[in-house]
């Protein structure tokens, strides 16, 4: 609960942090339109929230695939080929497909797999993500936003801040959303990702 608690004051609303309230979703809403449906019309009512659960999911699972395959895979397959030492490491939000394909040593901005994060943010979370690089200087630093010109409120820097970043770090390649959405040729699904685009656009910087 606690952590619950700690990911939503930062703005992480991501439903994978909330897996086990997903768990049970379907289970109530099942038992919801078990409930209200009777009579002749049960057996239709429950043959559409079959086909509603079904087309979703894949609509999701499609869209998802999409932005974990063709854009963060392919974000950490570049990161393998870029650092040859393993040993460096890396600061960024999604700790999945990229440090897995990247092979480096990671820092994730929600602490899940570092807690030196967490323990910067449970000592002062003003400012806490621009002391976490000051203190540790990881060699790259991946964002969903452009630093330090962004309104997240975790990447909030200091005048200070901003200048000792851009005097220590600079931007190397932007990977573009849209490079995910155009990696297939076919029609359905590219409005499908244009629909519910999974991938954002990832802002890579190097320590100088």
């Amino acid at each position: 609960m606690f952590k619950t608690l700690l990911y939503v004051n930062m703005g992480a609303n991501f439903d994978w942090y909330y897996w086990l309230s997903q768990l049970f979703l379907y289970s109530f809403v099942l038992v919801g339109v078990l409930g209200w449906s009777s009579g002749k019309y049960s057996k239709l009512l429950l043959g559409f929230f079959a086909v509603f659960i079904f087309g979703f999911q894949l609509f999701h699972s499609l869209s998802t695939g999409n932005g974990e395959r063709n854009h963060r895979m392919k974000i950490g397959l570049y990161l393998d080929k870029l650092e040859p030492d393993k040993n460096q490491w890396i600061m960024l939000e999604p700790a999945g497909y990229i440090p897995y394909y990247s092979k480096l040593k990671v820092s994730d901005d929600i602490g899940l797999v570092d807690k030196r994060v967490t323990n910067e943010i449970l000592k002062n979370k003003n400012h806490w993500y621009p002391r976490f690089l000051q203190t540790y200087k990881p060699k790259y630093v991946l964002t969903l936003f452009p630093i330090p010109k962004t309104n997240k409120a975790y990447l909030d820097f200091r005048e200070d801040q901003k200048d000792w970043f851009q005097k220590n770090y600079s931007l190397h390649k932007v990977f573009y959303a849209k490079e995910a959405v155009n990696s297939t040729q076919n029609i359905w699904l590219k409005k499908l990702y244009n629909l519910k685009p999974s991938a954002r656009d990832y802002y890579l910087y190097i320590k100088r």
